[in-house]
């Protein structure tokens, strides 16, 4: 039995390329699918999720480890430029633009 003859190495290259696809938002075919599907549903089917959503970031943000964290870069920034040139900023969850981007937002 040959390897060669039993794979086809096309389809391994196809297979390669749409995992490619999909690590990238802008060829991930699956995302504009969605996208273009999204425009389609009703603001009141959507809000009790996105309201949902918005109670779990808040729940996340107030975590005791998280306001650490936004504390430690605060400060971090404070002692590298100084308060009179340190803007005001906080980091929270922006789950329902991308689920894997931290929003950085102004006070």
């Amino acid at each position: 039995m040959s390897v060669a003859k039993e794979i086809s190495f096309t389809f391994i290259q196809a297979l390669r390329d749409v995992v490619s696809d999909f690590h990238n938002n802008r060829t991930n075919p699956l995302f504009t699918l969605l996208k273009n599907k999204s425009g389609e549903i009703k603001e009141a089917d959507y809000k009790p999720i996105s309201d949902l959503v918005n109670d779990l970031n808040e729940s996340i943000e107030a975590l005791p480890d998280v306001q650490n964290i936004r504390e430690d870069i605060k400060s971090t920034i404070q002692d590298a430029v100084g308060l009179t040139y340190s803007l005001a900023y906080c980091v929270d969850l922006d789950v329902t633009c991308n689920c894997t981007k931290t929003n950085v937002k102004k006070l």
